[in-house]
């Protein structure tokens, strides 16, 4: 739901970089293969950064991302996979994960507390993700 409504902010603001609002018109992949969670029993939520930076793992997604010039890498896990990334040619913008528990650590103030419902709080940090997503992603274009 989080990059849903972040879609609809950067449609608004960046038609020419994001001209689609539904998330399956971007390729979108995870960093580790396998889904974790604690209530799938897989005893964490998220995998290691060994796992991650295993070779067939990095061959995998660097695969997966082949053809993509821009590469926005959520959270830090992710970001592990930056310099692989990088190598096979792509730009690569760092975010913060679009999950709900990042986004509530990292979006905090009175402008968050003041927002009347739970949804409307969540809209406000999802829009300030997507701000400072279009804030990181003009920074390496400039570069």
């Amino acid at each position: 739901m989080n990059l849903t409504l972040a879609l609809r902010f950067l449609v608004s603001k960046e038609p020419n970089l994001f001209p689609s609002t539904d998330r399956y018109g971007y390729r979108i992949s995870n960093a580790f293969d396998q889904p974790m969670a604690t209530s799938l029993n897989s005893g964490a939520s998220e995998a290691k950064a060994s796992q991650i930076l295993e070779p067939g793992n990095v061959k995998r997604v660097v695969e997966e991302l082949e053809g993509c010039g821009l590469v926005v890498l959520c959270g830090r896990k992710a970001q592990l996979l930056t310099k692989e990334i990088e190598r096979a040619g792509m730009t690569v913008v760092h975010a913060w994960h679009t999950g709900n528990r990042a986004l509530i650590a990292k979006y905090q103030g009175e402008d968050v507390a003041r927002a009347s419902t739970a949804l409307a709080r969540q809209e406000l940090r999802v829009q300030k993700w997507a701000k400072d997503l279009l804030v990181a992603i003009r920074a390496v274009r400039a570069a």
